[in-house]
């Protein structure tokens, strides 16, 4: 049978329906990501009335919504933010102790060489103003260290990842019981001694679906999401 198109109109809509198709199956929450939640959840929790589409629909437009949201606040995870202060410090020490033990002793002989390589006299003088300032660069970043400063949202959340806050805490706790019909809840597992219920196993799939991780650049857990519920 041809199933080639003899109009325009017939051709456009082919081409949408092909593409439609195409959308279906390389769209993140695709069939396959919602069996997972669904399984994820437990299939008994599953509503009769649950609509697939719908819920992939509503996921869909959250994760969209979370990107935008990232990509304002964005910032590296607290244990490489850490790190990267930490090195720094370390490397200003090295360089203030260098600076500080010259060879035989010559504490004159940076100046000196700086001058004989015709160095301009005000460039010298910045130079040794920032030299100077070096153990000022050490108090601010032991400071920095000792609050943990860097571990804030740039739009000020003291909590963590603001992003994140409204993700866990309210779009996918809101999807979630609007599409499987009952209140979000949490109870203790007695084995792992985490938090433990469908909808907290719904967000900790949808999470990993999405690759969204903590701060620290790790997958969520249980207590992670409980983290931004309470």
């Amino acid at each position: 049978m041809n199933t080639t198109p003899s109009t325009f109109d017939e051709w456009m809509a082919q081409w949408a329906e092909k593409r439609a198709a195409y959308d279906r199956a390389n769209r993140l929450f695709n069939d396959g990501a919602i069996d997972r939640i669904i399984n994820a959840v437990g299939v008994r929790y599953r509503p009769p009335t649950l609509q697939r589409e719908a819920m992939a629909a509503d996921l869909e437009r959250v994760a969209r919504n979370y990107s935008f949201r990232h990509e304002a606040n964005d910032r590296p995870p607290d244990g490489k933010a850490r790190k990267w202060f930490e090195s720094l410090a370390s490397d200003l020490a090295r360089v203030r102790h260098r600076l500080a033990n010259p060879p035989r002793n010559e504490t004159d002989l940076l100046r000196r060489s700086m001058f004989l390589t015709n160095v301009d006299p005000d460039d010298i003088g910045k130079i040794r103003n920032i030299l100077d300032g070096i153990r000022l660069v050490e108090t601010t970043l032991d400071k920095i260290l000792r609050e943990k400063s860097y571990g804030l949202g740039r739009i000020g959340s003291p909590l963590g990842s603001p992003e994140n806050s409204w993700l866990i805490g309210k779009a996918l706790r809101k999807v979630f019981e609007e599409h499987f019909g009952r209140k979000f809840g949490m109870s203790l597992n007695k084995k792992t001694k985490e938090p433990s219920s469908p909808g907290i196993r719904f967000i900790v799939e949808v999470l990993s679906i999405m690759r969204v991780v903590t701060r620290d650049g790790v997958p969520f857990t249980p207590g992670a999401v409980e983290y931004y519920i309470t």
